[in-house]
């Protein structure tokens, strides 16, 4: 858990390990929901697919089938803190 504090402008500050993590730059678009009396972000930023496919044709040959590599590429698009729905 991390414990925010809003600031005069009612601005908060994302940690800066949580920014890395999830590739959060100047500009990125968030969501705020309001569950109950919560309050959570979700991260809207678009996957940059240029990369992940740069990326991917520096992998070594292999024997994947199609439902491997779509586990494979999900788990890299979630590491890289891309929401797909």
């Amino acid at each position: 858990m991390v414990i925010l504090q809003v600031s005069k402008g009612y601005q908060i500050t994302i940690p800066a390990n949580l920014r890395k993590k999830y590739n959060i730059k100047i500009g990125s678009k968030l969501d705020l929901e309001e569950k109950g009396n919560q309050l959570s972000l979700e991260l809207l930023e678009k996957p940059d697919w240029d990369k992940i496919f740069a990326d991917v044709r520096k992998l070594p040959k292999h024997n994947y089938t199609t439902e491997q590599l779509d586990a494979i590429f999900e788990k890299e698009l979630f590491r890289r803190g891309c929401n797909i729905k």
